[in-house]
């Protein structure tokens, strides 16, 4: 069986539910007691064997390591990897998921802030420039009408 399923996986597309990685999370770590750690890198090494993997991936990576990095469980981690990967607003009453989510929010936050603006100069320079010539234009057009 498992020389069909690598066949399968190999050679054809596959399309990948957050609802079953959850469940295979699930049932890894849970029933047979699989580290956190290596249910996660098992999963990873899985989806970079496809050929060709469709669905919410980046999701389902990000909730993946977040899985491996926290003691959430893995519908907590998915659901902040909703929020980070593509601003799903999430609400919920769990502290845990909160704390998390907040977290993220900061560090993404935090990231932007020290991330430089390349050439700000040139940028600014160019904006100044800009207005000028609208300046100048709105000032024939204005003389024009007169």
């Amino acid at each position: 069986m498992a020389d069909i399923a690598e066949k399968i996986i190999t050679e054809n597309t596959v399309y990948l539910l957050p609802e079953v990685i959850a469940e295979v999370v699930f049932v890894v770590t849970k029933f047979y007691k699989m580290p956190r750690e290596t249910a996660v890198d098992s999963i990873l090494m899985f989806m970079e064997d496809c050929k060709e993997l469709f669905g919410v991936v980046q999701i389902i990576k990000k909730g993946l390591v977040l899985f491996k990095e926290t003691s959430l469980d893995f519908v907590d981690c998915l659901l902040c990897a909703y929020h980070t990967e593509d601003g799903f607003e999430i609400c919920t009453f769990d502290k845990k998921l909160n704390k998390l989510i907040a977290k993220k929010d900061k560090e993404k936050f935090q990231t932007i802030l020290s991330t430089p603006v390349p050439n700000w100069d040139k940028i600014e320079h160019e904006a100044n420039e800009l207005e000028k010539k609208m300046i100048e234009e709105r000032k024939k057009h204005d003389d024009w009408q007169e």
